[in-house]
């Protein structure tokens, strides 16, 4: 099969993955034209710190894993310590730094130990990726409660800012 090279450089996500540059795309019959993704050094992440809130499942763990294979030191945070061990052993098999911490990002009190202890055992905080979110499907507003409708804005909204303020504070000094 032959390879032609690419002139261009492009970036694009492929399969929920991270950000890679385009090298080249293949003409052979058995790819059918698909697109070869390869690491580069234009987005080598190596000595970087990651914090991915939600990154035990779904999107959340493809952007720590593609993090992980970039180079970064990753951190996770989920509410669930048996998938978050499961990512954190995938992380670790890429031969990377990483540590998973079962954190409930609506609980305000456990975020600035959790972000401090992520920055004592990795280092600063380069790249914070505010993943987490909860979704209910109860049938309307009139099948809501109040309880949910506190875990909603501390999950969606509250978590998010409390995160990046701590995150924000980390990076400015630096």
């Amino acid at each position: 099969a032959s390879v032609q090279q690419g002139a261009a450089q492009a970036y694009m996500v492929m399969n929920a993955r991270i950000v890679f540059r385009l090298e080249s795309r293949c003409w052979c019959a058995m790819c059918a034209g698909d697109f070869h993704m390869t690491t580069t050094t234009a987005f080598d992440l190596t000595g970087r710190v990651a914090l991915v809130t939600g990154g035990n499942r779904g999107i959340g763990r493809a952007i720590a894993l593609g993090f992980g294979q970039a180079g970064a030191a990753v951190a996770i945070f989920g509410r669930n310590q048996d998938k978050n061990g499961e990512v954190l052993a995938e992380l670790k098999a890429g031969g990377g730094r990483a540590m998973a911490l079962a954190v409930d990002v609506s609980d305000r009190a456990a975020l600035e130990p959790a972000f401090r202890r992520v920055e004592a055992e990795l280092g600063p905080v380069d790249i914070l990726v505010n993943n987490a979110g909860i979704a209910h499907l109860s049938g309307g507003i009139l099948q809501e409660t109040a309880e949910f409708c506190h875990n909603f804005i501390d999950t969606q909204l509250n978590a998010v800012f409390l995160l990046s303020n701590l995150a924000a504070a980390s990076m400015f000094g630096r």
